[in-house]
């Protein structure tokens, strides 16, 4: 996959993959909101215990979706009752999310988009590949019978 630098040292995902994603395509924590998260939000709302703000996490969907004080960061299904998507649509400089003094950039509408697209679809988070055992695919079926086991198949 190519990069492209929007800004000097700020990689971004191709233009065309963001839109195509934000248009229709199916959304995938792992390819789409993590890069986003990971680059804008996980520094301060990440694994990092002594960094983190809010005591927020946003990089476990259990921490993300737990109920806090003045509802939780993530509802999956609905962006709109989520903190979070509140914060990312903001364009009030205490409220929007990353804050102008974080040293990010803000978020792009598209990257705003998706993100909202993917809460309100559920906000479902998968485990980095890294940390997922292989499985063996079945064989595919022999059409005319002649495979007589799985490497002929």
């Amino acid at each position: 996959m190519a990069w492209r630098v929007a800004e000097p040292g700020v990689p971004t995902r191709p233009a065309s993959e963001v839109a195509s994603t934000a248009h229709g395509g199916s959304i995938r924590y792992g390819r789409d909101i993590r890069p986003i998260l990971s680059d804008r939000c996980f520094l301060c709302h990440g694994p990092a215990r002594a960094k983190r703000q809010a005591g927020l996490r946003l990089d476990s969907f259990e921490e993300a979706t737990a109920l806090r004080a003045g509802g939780a960061a993530i509802v999956p299904g609905s962006a709109r009752e989520s903190r979070a998507g509140a914060r990312i649509l903001s364009r009030d400089a205490d409220e929007a999310m990353p804050p102008p003094d974080s040293g990010k950039h803000a978020l792009t509408a598209a990257e705003r988009a998706l993100i909202v697209r993917w809460i309100d679809e559920g906000a479902r988070y998968a485990p980095h590949w890294a940390f997922v055992p292989p499985t063996a695919p079945e064989p595919p079926a022999s059409a005319d019978g002649a495979a007589r086991g799985p490497l002929d198949a």
